[in-house]
Formats: structure tokens, C-alpha cells, sequence
């Protein structure tokens, strides 16, 4: 059986220093997303810290995932909710040589409504880890992922 040649998708993102820890990134035609640090992190506090953008991804990747996999498995799936927090030791990025500069713990919690049996479920949540691609950048990377799904019925 031949498979199809597929060709790799080619991200391309632009970004422009406007002073102290604030950053305008441009991706394809979209309005600019400003990335800056709080005021004690040295920033004038524009907008998330490129973390927090790390951690937005993760959620919105997950949602995504949760989504098409849901459809493709049949499992009617009617809210999604999620969060994610990250823990940083500063003296990794500070250059503190034994400390890792990113996340050394991301905790993620997912909150969604369906009324599909657990058997579904559990099928639903292995196919999520093993496709979603901000899910394993950040575990491939080594960081403690603790992702916690919590099931609501309509």
C-alpha cells in the first residue's frame, strides 16, 4: 500500500524589538501580537510574557486536538474548557549553570462536556497525548506535565 507524499507545513513568524522587554511578532496577515515581561521581570507590561504565549498555545493546541480526534472517534463532544499553569525557576534564565531556563512543571486542566462513556474517553485522552504537537514539545523537552481532564455531562 503506497501512502501519499504530504508536504511538511512551513511556519514562518516575524518579530520586531521595540524596547526594554517588549516585542511585536507578525504571523501571515494578522493584526501584530505584542509580547513583553512585567514591570519586576524588567518590561513595561504590553502584553503576555512569550511564556504565557507558550502556555496559550498548549491550550489552544489541545483544544484543537480534542476537537478533531473527537469527530474522528465519534465522540460528541459540546464544551471545552481549559487552563494551564507553568512553574519557572528565574535562575535558570538568569544563567545559572545546574537550572533549567524553561518550565520545570506545566499543570493542565481540562474541562470538557460530553456524554460519551469512559471506555471513549480513555481512548479520547490517549490519542490527545500521543498527536497534540505543543503536548510534546513541551514533555519531549523534559518538563513535568501533569494534565488533569475532568468530565462534565450536558
Amino acid at each position: 500500500m503506497e501512502t501519499a507524499t504530504v508536504e511538511p507545513l512551513k511556519l514562518d513568524v516575524r518579530a520586531h524589538w521595540e524596547g526594554q522587554a517588549k516585542t511585536a511578532v507578525y504571523v501571515r496577515d494578522f493584526p501584530p501580537l505584542f509580547m513583553d515581561e512585567p514591570p519586576a521581570m524588567g518590561g513595561g507590561d504590553a502584553g503576555p510574557s512569550p511564556m504565557e504565549y507558550v502556555l496559550a498555545a498548549l491550550c489552544g493546541c489541545t483544544a484543537i486536538i480534542i476537537k478533531m480526534v473527537a469527530g474522528e472517534i465519534g465522540v460528541a463532544v459540546t464544551g471545552i474548557e481549559i487552563s494551564a499553569k507553568g512553574t519557572i525557576d528565574p535562575r535558570g534564565f538568569k544563567g545559572s549553570p545546574r537550572v533549567s531556563e524553561h518550565f520545570q512543571q506545566v499543570i493542565e486542566r481540562v474541562s470538557l462536556t460530553t456524554d460519551a462513556p469512559p471506555e471513549r474517553l480513555e481512548a479520547l485522552r490517549e490519542a490527545w497525548r500521543d498527536r497534540c504537537p505543543a503536548y510534546n514539545l513541551l514533555k519531549d523537552a523534559g518538563i513535568r506535565m501533569d494534565v488533569e481532564w475532568d468530565i462534565r455531562r450536558p
